[in-house]
């Protein structure tokens, strides 16, 4: 009986940190694929929302990850395992039924999450440098940055200077 009670002293902390990370990593993933309409949709201020809703989940996350490694230390050395920094997979050998099914299960679940995390943040990258490519070839075609600029003839029959020749905006005072 107190055998039970001690197991559940030493897992109980590990297991709400971790169901803690995966309920932060959860909304996180809802974040970034809220912040990924909203950039196709050029919604700034929503966008400035979802950055600031996004950096409070990470600094919970961080708070969450904090826990979990203390709880995983205060296991690994109740369990005299010899691990410098030990981490979750070297406790789970060790660790008693339910706990063990239990701590992979969350640790598949966060796995998943950190995933679709990771690929939703690189298409969310890809989505923001796509449209700085477009502003950028924008700006260039309206000031004409490219040297290579045929000559164009003026109403009056002359060819224009290479300066403004494709030039849709003259920026000259």
């Amino acid at each position: 009986m107190e055998d039970r009670f001690l197991m559940e002293d030493l897992f109980e902390p590990l297991v709400h940190s971790l169901e803690e990370e995966l309920r932060v990593y959860g909304e996180l993933v809802q974040v970034v694929q809220d912040k990924q309409e909203v950039i196709i949709a050029g919604d700034l201020d929503r966008l400035r929302h979802l950055v600031g809703e996004e950096q409070r989940l990470l600094a919970e996350a961080k708070a969450a990850e904090k826990h979990r490694k203390e709880a995983v230390r205060t296991i690994a050395l109740a369990r005299d395992l010899q691990e410098e920094s030990p981490r979750l997979t070297d406790i789970l050998p060790a660790s008693p039924e339910p706990y063990r099914t239990h701590l992979q299960h969350l640790r598949q679940n966060i796995q998943s999450r950190l995933n679709r995390l990771f690929l939703v943040n690189q298409e969310n990258e890809l989505l923001i440098n796509t449209s700085l490519n477009h502003i950028r070839g924008m700006v260039q075609l309206f000031l004409n940055v490219n040297e290579d600029a045929p000559a164009l003839y003026t109403p009056q029959g002359t060819v224009d200077s290479k300066e403004t020749a494709n030039q849709m905006i003259d920026c000259r005072i």
